[in-house]
């Protein structure tokens, strides 16, 4: 199997645009992740920096033919120009970049929070550019290529123990670069946290468009003119020589039209896009309106008065008699208005606006005394009602007289002396 100089060469000396895309197709998958981490986690950015990594690949092709290794030029390349990008993006944005959905890792104390981790995360990557290429392409090759020590050191030229010892010295640099920078790691906890970067494999797809956007750019061009002076050499006629000029002006047009339909194709998913988050924006105004809606409709139930009744005491007038109201008395005293826990003075507060609402209604008042109620917590909640002007009062309670008269609170305060008497209504006229 070639290497990837190997098939760089072959797409230099030949002009090979199979070599190219193969190039692509092995490396995309570290390329893409290592941007997508940087730009944090905006997949289509991802995108159009990969795009621009490799037509770099390809434009200066010819002066990387000398490198041991080209995943770790692809690294650096793929860093720099992730950062270029965020400084670009983040001078238009008007809202905050989505969040990247990644693993909460612990390899590292005191990297317990997501922005602690990202900060290390782009310490690492510097870090690992900042070592010499040997080590770099160690590094790059292992954990972000997963490439196995018998790929290193056939890549790299060496043995596999010579290609695991190069890894080892390597990380050791890179954990005591960390210490300097404050942050202290074992070997292990290093290794871990570089083994579990994403690989990241774009669909076959995706290289291929990658490589043929590249080529188009900059490799289609320097094999048309390889193939033209071919062409020459051959053809000596005036005739030859006319026919020469239509050849040439049928592959500039032709490298005109796919040019020209990558950027339509650009252009078409950007409106795409732009149409969906418009539709997103408006379902999310309809969302929030009809909450609000629900919102407002649930007060009005909560406070809408009972229809009055009929002169002849049956249903109300116009509609159904009203249901009647729950009250609730558990055992340690606590009361429960419709089943909601209420305060005593919520208690009155609720009798009173109830008849408040309609006066003249014979609403019904339901007590319901759990087993084990106190006599006093049952006495009060009627003798209250009656004097809200409750007047239809159904008690179903077992509660009898006891031995005290305490008056148990509600749980959200606490027993004082006080609560022993509890708050009353005025002692109004009877009817």
């Amino acid at each position: 199997m070639k290497s990837d100089i190997d098939l760089l060469r072959s797409y230099v000396g030949l002009q090979s645009g199979e070599a190219f895309t193969e190039i692509v197709r092995r490396n995309v998958g570290l390329v893409h992740a290592c941007i997508l981490r940087r730009v944090g986690g905006d997949a289509h950015l991802a995108e159009d920096v990969t795009q621009k990594v490799f037509s770099d690949l390809a434009r200066k092709a010819p002066k990387l033919t000398a490198l041991a290794s080209l995943s770790g030029w692809l690294y650096v390349s793929a860093t720099l120009a992730s950062a270029e990008a965020v400084r670009k993006e983040r001078r238009r944005k008007v809202r905050e970049m989505e969040a990247s959905r990644m693993d909460r890792v612990l390899a590292h104390e005191g990297a317990q929070t997501w922005e602690e981790w990202s900060r290390i995360r782009n310490l690492l990557d510097d870090l690992v550019c900042g070592l010499n290429q040997d080590d770099r392409d160690a590094v790059v090759l292992r954990f972000f290529s997963k490439r196995t020590y018998p790929e290193i050191a056939w890549d790299q030229g060496t043995t596999e123990e010579g290609a695991r010892k190069r890894v080892e010295r390597a990380l050791e640099k890179l954990r005591l670069r960390l210490t300097k920078a404050g942050v202290t790691s074992s070997m292990e906890a290093l290794e871990a946290v570089l083994a579990k970067q994403p690989e990241g494999e774009p669909a076959r797809a995706f290289a291929d468009r990658v490589a043929g956007i590249a080529l188009v750019e900059f490799g289609a061009g320097g094999a048309a003119t390889s193939w033209l002076l071919s062409l020459a050499r051959v053809m000596t006629s005036r005739a030859a020589a006319t026919g020469l000029v239509f050849v040439a002006t049928a592959l500039v047009v032709g490298w005109q039209h796919r040019r020209n339909a990558v950027l339509e194709a650009q252009i078409s998913r950007r409106a795409a896009q732009a149409e969906q988050i418009r539709q997103l924006e408006d379902e999310n105004r309809r969302l929030t309106h009809a909450i609000f809606e629900a919102e407002d409709l649930r007060r009005t139930l909560a406070v809408n008065p009972a229809p009055p009744a009929s002169p002849d005491g049956g249903a109300p007038a116009g509609g159904p008699a009203a249901a009647p109201l729950n009250v609730n008395v558990t055992a340690d005293g606590r009361i429960r208005w419709e089943g909601e826990p209420v305060t005593l003075e919520g208690y009155l507060d609720r009798l009173v606006a109830s008849h408040a609402q309609d006066p003249s209604s014979e609403a019904r008042l339901i007590v319901q005394g759990e087993p084990g109620v106190e006599f006093s917590a049952a006495a009060y909640v009627v003798e209250q009602a009656s004097k809200a002007g409750f007047h239809d009062i159904v008690i179903n309670s077992t509660a009898s007289p006891g031995a005290t008269d305490n008056w148990v609170t509600m749980p959200s305060s606490p027993a004082l002396p006080g609560d022993k008497t509890p708050p009353t209504l005025p002692d109004v006229a009877a009817k």
